[in-house]
């Protein structure tokens, strides 16, 4: 139900019928829709995935540069990386960073002295590694080193796959 027809079912029987009433009703529906539309599209500016033109405000608030050409989930994860990279540096820390990337699967650990990042989410290299290798650099202790372990497809996981799967698959997803 939209605010017209609300606001003249919320009007008394004997007038909700008045030519000047639901013209008012409608003028005034037309302002509700609006408004609440906009109440919509302000309350997404809260979440970081759902965020539009309000990643660019809080970036600028946050001081940090986008770069213009990036897409809105790009821009929206190192926004996301940046405010939770606001504390202790620890594996928690960059597992939260890691998962507000937008390839998110990323499984952190400290191994042999090194943080260690395990990309278990898609094959090969991922697009926008650089977005998320800033934000850990950013963020993680300065003397520590850091490994980064991608996965790739090998001919025993070619065997399992069907035709269809193996034919949209692209080399950059093997290992050679």
């Amino acid at each position: 139900m939209n605010a017209k027809q609300q606001l003249i079912a919320n009007l008394h029987k004997s007038v909700r019928q008045d030519p000047f009433i639901k013209e008012l009703c409608k003028s005034s529906g037309i302002e509700i829709d609006t408004i609440e539309d906009v109440l919509v599209d302000i309350k997404k500016q809260f979440n970081f995935s759902t965020m539009t033109w309000g990643a660019d405000l809080l970036a600028s608030e946050m001081g940090i540069k986008l770069d213009p050409v990036l897409k809105e989930d790009e821009k929206n994860s190192i926004i996301s990386a940046r405010w939770k990279s606001e504390g202790k540096a620890d594996l928690n820390l960059l597992q939260a960073i890691c998962n507000s990337w937008k390839n998110g699967n990323v499984k952190v650990s400290f191994i042999d002295g090194k943080i260690v990042l395990k990309f278990i989410g898609e094959y090969g290299i991922p697009t926008d590694l650089d977005s998320l290798k800033k934000q850990i650099d950013l963020s993680k202790p300065a003397h520590l080193p850091i490994e980064y372990l991608f996965a790739y497809l090998l001919l025993k996981d070619v065997e399992t796959r069907n035709l269809t799967k193996l034919e949209n698959t692209t080399l950059s997803n093997f290992a050679f």
